[in-house]
């Protein structure tokens, strides 16, 4: 997760930000298909997130959602190696090469 700016807690937990810029998951077996459907939805709901990024952990996969500046989402897939992601309001590009450098050999 990354934070632009003071952490903003829900309510008086301390444990679940509510204003995050990017969220990055890891899938498992177990939790794909929430943190596909449900969780997805619920993040993108989030007014301060401008990047979702979804990590398979067993094969090159990466599922990036990023708020366009009408407020709608651009998915896109990246199943590469030397695909590029490119999270411009973070400044940043990062490759799949880079994600997967110590999982996949």
């Amino acid at each position: 997760m990354v934070i632009c700016g003071e952490p903003q807690f829900w309510g008086k937990r301390k444990d679940v930000i509510v204003n995050p810029t990017l969220i990055v998951e890891v899938l498992s077996p177990s939790t794909e298909a929430y943190d596909k459907s449900l969780k997805a939805t619920y993040y993108r709901g989030l007014a301060s997130l401008q990047h979702f990024i979804l990590v398979a952990q067993d094969k090159v996969f990466i599922e990036h959602s990023a708020r366009r500046g009408s407020g709608s989402w651009m998915v896109r897939q990246h199943e590469e190696r030397g695909s590029i992601l490119e999270l411009g309001s973070l400044g940043i590009s990062i490759t799949a090469d880079e994600i997967y450098r110590s999982i996949l050999v």
